[in-house]
């Protein structure tokens, strides 16, 4: 339980320090394999991750816009997905 609510804090403070920011950072080249969302509950707002297996085999899981979450499929190459126009 206490880990729950260190690691929404810990994700709330990102995503604002990330929107003040601007742009969320771009992460490595990979294969999509997974997708998930989180619903903070004091922001009212959702944070999208993508997680990628990389060419060395190395799973990445990291924060995308709601635009690259809906282009990215499972499957598909990251980040050449995130061009995509055919979705989202």
């Amino acid at each position: 339980m206490i880990r729950t609510i260190r690691l929404a804090a810990v994700s709330a403070v990102a995503a604002l320090l990330l929107a003040a920011c601007g742009e969320l950072p771009q992460g490595p080249a990979g294969r999509v394999i997974d997708k998930d969302t989180e619903y903070q509950v004091a922001t009212k707002t959702s944070d999208y991750f993508l997680t990628v297996r990389t060419p060395e085999g190395e799973e990445d899981e990291f924060e995308v816009s709601s635009d690259d979450y809906d282009r990215c499929y499972r499957g598909s190459a990251y980040p050449g997905c995130t061009k995509r126009t055919d979705r989202g």
